[in-house]
């Protein structure tokens, strides 16, 4: 996708303007390097590759984490008895295949409901949102959301409103 916005950069340019030849070079080295990262990314993915039974145990547990989002985390302990595999190699499996650790990966998504939620107008306030969610504090909360989306919750919250 990065190669084809240098493409279509490329072809937004006039033949005739002075930069254009080195406009052309410069695009040219970038599509090189975006192919050698890629060529890297796939060789250190192929070396590193899961067994088919890991990658289905780490699949079982994700699932997991994602229909328990409403409790609090597990535990990798709990997580890695389930996917049969050691802490240390469950963390690192899970991480190789969704780039980020359990928890990392069981909040954010618990964040992106929270969004969702903050966003439906269902809710009298925030607090109940992160209650429900099991954030424990509306303090931790607004902290993991300003970390995650860079905003409070205040500024997706939509109030409930009441029909009568």
């Amino acid at each position: 996708s990065r190669t084809m916005v240098l493409l279509l950069k490329l072809k937004e340019l006039q033949f005739n303007d002075p930069s254009f030849r080195f406009s052309v070079k410069g695009n040219i080295l970038q599509i090189l390097g975006y192919s050698i990262a890629r060529l890297k990314w796939e060789d250190n993915l192929f070396s590193n590759q899961l067994k088919d039974y890991e990658y289905n145990q780490i699949a079982k547990s994700q699932d997991y984490l994602i229909t328990h989002l409403y409790e609090s985390f597990p535990g990798i302990v709990f997580l890695s008895k389930m996917a049969g595999m050691s802490a240390v190699r469950y963390t690192n499996s899970f991480k190789k295949i969704y780039n980020y650790t359990p928890k990392q990966f069981f909040i954010r998504k618990k964040l992106s409901v929270a969004k969702n939620m903050l966003k439906s107008g269902g809710y009298r306030n925030i607090e109940s949102i992160a209650y429900d969610l099991g954030f424990g504090t509306i303090i931790n909360f607004s902290r993991l959301y300003f970390l995650r989306y860079g905003v409070l919750p205040t500024s997706h919250f939509v109030k409930f409103k009441s029909y009568n």
